[in-house]
């Protein structure tokens, strides 16, 4: 799975395109995105249908904020964005998320602790 973002220069929004891979739909008919920006709605953000069986959607979302999330296919199945943080919620499901382009979170984790958790070496 694939989140790209761009930023508009004339306005507060990120365009951000996400892609369910064919292999991970696999032969599903239907797929949405489901989370904090659209109330959990599974009916809010449809993407689209690719003819090799991926799906795709682009969403305006606001820049400088984080965002929860799930893909929603066939409307029965979850599917978390493979390249984002995995991040557990009080229901004990794993979510997926879409973070702020100033933070630390980007979609990628982190390979270095931060420098207040590294700890002295004793000589």
């Amino acid at each position: 799975m694939a989140i790209t973002k761009r930023y508009l220069k004339t306005r507060p929004v990120c365009k951000v395109t996400f892609k369910i891979p064919a292999k991970v739909a696999n032969a599903a008919k239907t797929a949405s995105i489901v989370g904090e920006f659209n109330n959990w709605s599974p009916t809010a953000a449809p993407m689209k249908r690719l003819k090799d069986g991926a799906f795709t959607a682009t969403l305006d979302l606001e820049k400088d904020e984080a965002y929860q999330f799930r893909y929603f296919l066939d409307e029965h199945r979850w599917e978390n964005e493979a390249s984002s943080y995995a991040l557990p919620m009080a229901t004990a499901k794993i979510q997926s998320s879409l973070s702020k382009p100033n933070g630390k979170q980007d979609g990628k984790p982190q390979t270095t602790p931060p420098k207040s958790a590294k700890r002295k070496r004793k000589t």
